[in-house]
């Protein structure tokens, strides 16, 4: 049951500094879904709204709220739908530690063949036992499921639930080793669910860039995504 597409995004927006620790972003959205076969071409118009704070020099805290509206091609006709989206998280950055925690609310393609409402909870937490030595472990739980109650446009929704945890040796600048545990669940509704165990062992070369601090060898490891999506 599961469709090949094609998903074009564009998005632009300005941004607002309010005070010296926060800013407000507003964010037009568009978006283009053809699935290759059945489904639904679907249009989508959207506009976001994010406040970006730094209450404390640890802590930095978004939220997020947007309206969307989607307009998809059905054999009844075209079906329009109305929906919100958003989010709100925390970053809590510490010489030696660093921790994520945030919710949202997106809409997305899948490979149903629709667009749907993704609802997500994630958490992560990395910490640094040694000047090279660091360790991280990090979850997230996805809930997908049709983002309109038309019957032309019912889906069977699925549930996910991730978790990653493992070790980081950055050996030079430039490389590091990373050893990891996988653990995946899934679930389609009305069906049995499933689940997987993987281990991993990585040796990553990142060179070097202008753009990027080099690797101090100690505190929160560098290389590893800092910021909230």
């Amino acid at each position: 049951q599961q469709v090949g597409f094609a998903n074009y995004r564009g998005e632009g927006g300005l941004r607002f500094d309010v005070t010296p620790r926060s800013d407000l972003r507003v964010d037009g959205v568009v978006s283009r879904f053809e699935p290759q076969r059945g489904g639904h071409n679907t249009n989508r118009y959207g506009v976001d709204f994010q406040w970006d704070a730094q209450p404390t020099e640890i802590m930095r805290v978004y939220m997020r709220v947007g309206v969307n509206r989607a307009q998809a091609d059905t054999t009844v006709g075209t079906v329009a739908t109305t929906g919100v989206t958003g989010g709100a998280g925390a970053v809590w950055r510490y010489q030696v530690t660093e921790v994520v925690l945030d919710v949202m609310r997106a809409l997305s393609p899948s490979a149903a063949g629709a667009e749907v409402t993704d609802d997500q909870l994630r958490f992560r937490v990395l910490h640094a036992f040694r000047p090279r030595l660091s360790g991280f472990f990090g979850a997230r739980a996805v809930r997908l499921r049709g983002a309109s109650s038309s019957q032309a446009l019912a889906i069977d929704g699925e549930d996910y639930a991730t978790a990653e945890g493992g070790f980081d040796y950055q050996v030079t600048q430039s490389y590091r080793v990373e050893a990891a545990y996988d653990y995946t669940w899934q679930r389609f509704q009305a069906e049995p669910s499933a689940a997987s165990n993987a281990v991993r062992i990585s040796l990553i070369y990142q060179p070097l860039s202008q753009f990027e601090p080099l690797p101090e060898f100690s505190g929160v490891p560098q290389g590893v995504p800092q910021t909230l999506p």
